[in-house]
């Protein structure tokens, strides 16, 4: 397989642990925040989307890869990525606006974040993680 995948969007088979900590971090800010990301606690890429990087970070010339499943990497994707990719699955949606988003978990959202939560909670790592009906 090719450690390089470029599919968008990225389906939930391929999701690595950046997909699943992601997700667990919308659900974070939907419960304590009113979906409200705070911008430095996400994975940005200044040139993929210069309007959601914050001020507070300073990202140089690195550009991490999602790191999807079976060691492969999407390059030009970060979280704000991840996130439009959960929200194609049905597990969130992203209201507000391009440059202040807001997150509303679903239903669906909420029962695999309960499943991650308690595969974490087993010691496992989120890379290893499949839903069990999604």
């Amino acid at each position: 397989m090719d450690k390089n995948y470029t599919q968008r969007p990225i389906p939930m088979s391929m999701w690595g642990k950046d997909h699943w900590t992601t997700l667990l971090y919308i659900a974070s800010r939907c419960t304590d925040y009113h979906g409200v990301p705070a911008l430095e606690h996400m994975r940005t890429d200044p040139d993929r989307h210069p309007g959601l990087a914050s001020p507070r970070v300073p990202y140089g010339d690195k550009r991490y890869p999602t790191m999807l499943a079976a060691g492969a990497q999407a390059h030009d994707h970060d979280d704000w990525d991840c996130a439009d990719d959960i929200e194609t699955a049905g597990f969130v949606r992203v209201l507000g606006t391009g440059v202040n988003p807001v997150f509303k978990m679903t239903e669906k959202g909420w029962e695999v974040v309960k499943q991650l939560q308690t595969h974490r909670a087993q010691g496992l790592p989120s890379a290893t993680f499949s839903p069990k009906a999604a």
